[in-house]
């Protein structure tokens, strides 16, 4: 915004912004995140005449009453432009603003949104440039960044609300595993491990629950890691039925994940038998450290098919060879001893 704009001329570039297309929305929400309240003020009511939904939950992170609300007038004209967006007065949303936010940031971290590209341009506002700033960064890693931002502002919202700490710790452990890789969490992510690891084993437990349903073997790996820390004090032994998370995670999908889980239940030392615990033995015999990388034989005539076959099988630790042939895949099946998997295409 200009210095000594008039009101009136405010209001004029106000009701141009709000006739710009979708194509300005991202840029313009990185602009709420401006010092100026003068101009994220003017940027949320212009969000909510361009009539794009996508901004709703950036906007609910600046109407929203919290610990450090955002300025009066920003507050209350990203409430406004909440409203126009979604047809309901703020304090009547069809939803609380921590369930939309969670849902958003679950949205995210599950892979629901769309985005028309493998890369994304991300939009942030530059402190030093004082305006938007854009950069091109993997559409996963835009995906645990979107994930992360609002599954903390639910959590500040309400800190004790569950789903929005299952949120914020998935996504903070993605954005480690983009960072630095499963294999060096622990020396270059100590901090990110202890703050899953603070949230308790029970939001962990459901983390890891929805990375395996998501199919995210290297974040269900992570998660493990933070668990084995944050249920040391859990005893191994519960009601019928029941089953420590380390051991439910020993059948987790993924060998990091698997490992993380047995390495953990030893450290821990139970002191007697435990449901489960016939898993643990065979678990450790599949990770002794000289013990090759498992391989997968894939038989499949369509190469494109067969490499994504591949590629999957790659994420769960597989050493994935791909054939089109029988003869070719029966070969490579049998020169060594450590097929332990073969997959077919009729």
């Amino acid at each position: 915004s200009k210095p000594g704009l008039s009101a009136e001329n405010r209001a004029l570039m106000v009701k141009n912004m709000g006739r710009l297309d979708a194509k300005a929305v991202p840029a313009l929400i990185a602009a709420l995140d401006s010092p100026d309240a003068t101009l994220a003020e003017d940027v949320a009511s212009a969000l909510g005449n361009i009539g794009d939904r996508r901004a709703i939950p950036f906007l609910l992170i600046k109407a929203a009453d919290k610990k450090e609300p955002a300025p009066p007038a920003v507050r209350n004209a990203a409430r406004g432009a909440v409203e126009r967006l979604t047809g309901s007065s703020y304090g009547a949303l069809p939803k609380p603003p921590v369930q939309i936010l969670t849902e958003a940031a679950l949205a995210f971290h599950r892979r629901q949104v769309h985005f028309p590209g493998e890369t994304v341009a991300l939009w942030e506002w530059d402190p030093k440039a004082k305006e938007p700033a854009v950069r091109i960064v993997p559409k996963s890693e835009a995906e645990s960044i979107f994930a992360r931002r609002f599954g903390q502002a639910a959590v500040d919202l309400d800190p004790s609300d569950f789903k929005a700490k299952v949120a914020v710790v998935s996504a903070e452990l993605e954005q480690a595993v983009h960072r630095s890789g499963v294999d060096a969490l622990r020396e270059k992510e100590a901090k990110a491990l202890d703050s899953a690891a603070a949230a308790g084993a029970d939001v962990l437990t459901a983390a890891m629950r929805d990375s395996i349903a998501d199919g995210k073997p290297e974040v269900t790996a992570a998660i493990v890691l933070a668990l084995g820390d944050a249920a040391k004090e859990m005893s191994f032994v519960g009601p019928p039925g029941w089953v420590h998370p380390l051991v439910e995670a020993l059948a987790a999908p993924g060998r990091r994940a698997q490992i993380a889980a047995a390495r953990s239940i030893v450290a821990i030392q139970p002191k007697g038998p435990f449901p489960g615990s016939s898993r643990l033995v065979p678990a450790m015999a599949r990770f002794v450290d000289n013990q090759p990388q498992p391989r997968a034989v894939i038989i499949d005539g369509n190469l494109n098919r067969g490499g994504q076959l591949a590629a999957l099988l790659k994420e769960l630790d597989y050493d994935a060879d791909t054939e089109t042939t029988g003869d070719e895949g029966f070969r490579a099946a049998t020169e060594t001893g450590d097929v332990e998997l073969i997959l077919i295409s009729f």
